[in-house]
């Protein structure tokens, strides 16, 4: 017997999105900022030209731990800090020998930023994660890293190449996200990244409206986003305390330097504040300093948009009938498509992995058999 033409098709979606979500180990929460074309601040910082997303969170150890174990089961990178294990405040410990470490969160601290970390391990993780995660490269994509070494020979010459698809934040990037006021292409912005002018509250989380982990009033890092109320106007959390953050600003007077922002747990309130940024080695890996990621602005899909137009019509349908139907369709078919996929908005899964095709063939090639039937 014919089974309808929709079962097929949602099954057939169902197998590749479940597929999809198993297949990336990382997902990273962003949040859009808009407002492209904004002004800077007084500081002369903060103006972007064009759309993007920031990461909500500073990375946590969970997400760098499943790193270290696709990518540094040998370590020639130097990836992983020892301190991430002996220290009370690392959050990552190693078992093995080189050639077959492996790597897994200490107890209760998976959610909380990971630290111990160069600027050349943050690059590199960006590469991993926009090249696939898994048996992706860390020294190409969003930025090429030459040497083969922890330290690369092109260190000065790291820059963010075009087509990336995440990467580390530019120094206006990460200070748009955090203190402008989200209010329109404007200059406005604000002194703290807790959407406001006053300095922020130490304290233990929860804490209020304008909140962070700073001074050392908790003495430890925190899980990320637990100061809920504190938000920057984009959404973002911790960007002021809880782990000082890599940015991809170049010092030049200052050889290979990078920028950090951002304050920290141990860290007084005005490494908060919106003229403030540290120089740092990119060799450096501190207790303190982590790092969080952006991504380019992409257009929510629509389920059925095959042709992503942003409207779900024919040249829809005939885009997935070349992909994948064995056989002309109908306008039966055709309303049974609209009415399935009528313009809800998904959420955005990650390119498909070798696996995820197979079994989107597997069920198409079910979905032929069961027509002959």
């Amino acid at each position: 017997m014919k089974r309808p033409f929709v079962t097929h098709l949602l099954l057939a979606w169902f197998g590749c999105w479940l597929v999809a979500r198993t297949a990336a180990a990382v997902t990273i929460a962003t949040v859009p900022v808009g407002h492209a074309g904004n002004a800077n601040d007084w500081t002369g910082w903060g103006g972007v030209g064009y759309e993007y997303r920031i990461g909500a969170y500073e990375v946590r150890n969970a997400e760098y731990v499943e790193f270290l174990n696709a990518k540094a089961v040998s370590d020639p990178l130097g990836l992983y800090n020892a301190n991430m294990g002996s220290n009370a405040r690392g959050g990552i410990t190693r078992s093995g020998v080189s050639g077959s470490y492996s790597y897994a969160p200490k107890a209760g601290m998976q959610n909380k930023p990971v630290n111990y970390v160069s600027f050349y391990d943050a690059v590199r993780f960006a590469n991993w994660l926009g090249n696939g995660q898994g048996s992706g490269d860390t020294e190409s994509g969003a930025y090429t890293i030459l040497g083969g070494t922890a330290e690369p020979t092109n260190g000065r010459d790291i820059v963010r190449n075009s087509g990336a698809t995440w990467f580390l934040t530019s120094d206006n990037e990460w200070y748009k996200a955090a203190y402008h006021k989200n209010d329109g292409v404007t200059d406005h912005y604000f002194a703290y990244p807790t959407a406001n002018d006053v300095a922020p509250a130490g304290g233990a989380p929860p804490g209020g409206s304008n909140s962070a982990n700073i001074s050392l009033l908790v003495g430890d890092p925190t899980d990320v986003g637990a100061y809920v109320a504190s938000a920057s106007p984009y959404g973002t959390f911790d960007q002021g305390g809880n782990a000082s953050e890599w940015t991809e600003k170049l010092q030049p007077d200052f050889e290979t330097y990078r920028t950090r922002r951002g304050g920290e747990w141990n860290g007084f309130s005005s490494n908060l504040w919106a003229g403030t940024q540290f120089i740092e080695d990119p060799l450096n890996e501190h207790l303190s300093v982590g790092f969080r990621l952006a991504t380019v602005a992409e257009a929510t899909p629509f389920a059925g948009d095959f042709d992503l137009d942003n409207d779900v019509d024919g040249a829809d349908f005939l885009a997935w009938q070349r992909g994948g139907s064995p056989s002309p369709l109908s306008a039966v078919d055709l309303s049974a498509w609209k009415t399935a996929f009528g313009g809800a908005p998904i959420a955005t899964v990650p390119e498909p992995s070798t696996a995820m095709l197979s079994i989107c063939v597997l069920i198409g090639g079910a979905r032929r058999r069961s027509r002959r039937m």
